[in-house]
């Protein structure tokens, strides 16, 4: 019992990291976007920031998965 404990609450930290790594690298991405957005007239900067939060949203939410299945927190 205080194995599996141990395994969900090591999965749930490294939950918690991976959130801030995906936060932080898209974070990144879209420094150039946001700083060009006013100057571009096509609107191709908000396509861009729309496609970086989806990418956000999709690997924030695929994050449980991952890491119980890298600590076999099932």
């Amino acid at each position: 019992m205080g194995n599996n404990y141990l395994k969900s609450l090591l999965a749930l930290a490294f939950q918690g990291l991976l959130m801030l790594v995906v936060i932080a690298v898209i974070g990144g991405m879209m420094v150039d976007v946001v700083a060009n957005f006013g100057t571009d007239a096509s609107g191709a900067g908000f396509w861009a920031i729309l496609g970086y939060l989806v990418l956000m949203c999709f690997a924030l939410f695929k994050t449980p998965a991952i890491s119980k299945s890298i600590f076999g927190a099932h």
